[in-house]
C-alpha cells in the first residue's frame, strides 16, 4: 500500500473548536485545549476513542494503540479497512495527559492518498509469525499470546510518500508488542521502548 502525509491547511484549523492549534511543520498539527478535558479515574479506551472522534480531525480514522503512564501519553494510530498502521509517525495522534488525568494537548499526523499496490505475494498465516518469533528467541518460556492482528507498517519512507506492508502484531502477556512482516516473515524492530503497551 502507498500513502503520503497530509499537508494541513487553514480550512482544517477552522474545524477545530476550543483548541489553540498551530503547525509544527506542514504535516503535523500541535494543539492545546483551552479547557483541558477531564478523564474518568479508571482508564477507558471507549471514552478516549469517543473523545478523539469528537475533537480531532479525522478522529474516526484512528485506533487506540497504547497508554504510557510514565510519559503521560495515549497513542492512536491511523487505520485503513480496520487495519492499524503500526508505529507510523505519519499517521498518529498522541494525546498528552496531565498528572491530574486531563487531556491537555495533542500532536497529529495523517496519511492520505491510500492506494493498494498490486502484488502476487500472499500474507503469511499468523502461526508463521508466531513460529518466527519463537525461532528468534523472542517468546520467553510460559509466555502467553494474548492477541494477534494484521495491520500495516512502513516498509519504505520517502520525503513525499511511503510504502506500507502487511504486518502481524503479536501481543504477549497483554504487555509486549512484537511485529512480523506478513509477506517476508521477518521480525520488525522499531527500536523503541514504546513497543510496550501499558495496561
Amino acid at each position: 500500500m502507498s500513502a503520503k502525509p497530509k499537508i494541513f491547511t487553514k480550512e482544517d484549523f477552522d474545524k477545530l473548536k476550543g483548541q489553540m492549534a498551530y503547525l509544527k511543520d506542514a504535516t503535523t498539527i500541535e494543539a492545546a485545549f483551552a479547557k483541558p478535558v477531564q478523564l474518568s479515574s479508571k482508564f477507558s479506551v471507549r471514552e478516549v476513542t469517543s473523545f478523539l472522534r469528537e475533537n480531532i480531525l479525522y478522529g474516526d480514522h484512528y485506533q487506540f494503540f497504547s497508554k504510557n503512564d510514565k510519559k503521560g501519553t495515549i497513542t492512536f494510530y491511523q487505520q485503513y479497512e480496520n487495519k492499524e498502521f503500526y508505529k507510523d509517525i505519519s499517521g498518529t495522534v498522541t494525546l498528552n495527559i496531565s498528572k491530574d488525568n486531563r487531556i491537555t494537548s495533542y500532536e497529529q499526523t495523517y496519511l492520505t492518498g491510500l492506494d493498494k499496490m498490486a502484488t502476487n505475494e500472499e500474507v503469511l498465516p499468523p502461526l508463521n509469525a508466531i513460529e518466527t518469533l519463537h525461532q528468534k528467541g523472542l517468546l520467553k518460556a510460559k509466555s502467553k499470546i494474548t492477541n494477534i492482528e494484521l495491520g500495516y507498517s512502513t516498509l519504505v519512507q520517502l520525503a513525499a510518500s511511503q510504502v506500507l506492508t502487511p504486518t502481524w502484531r503479536v501481543v504477549v502477556n497483554d504487555k509486549e508488542d512484537l511485529f512480523v512482516n506478513a509477506f517476508e516473515g521477518q521480525v520488525i524492530d522499531f527500536n523503541s521502548d514504546e513497543n510496550k503497551a501499558v495496561e
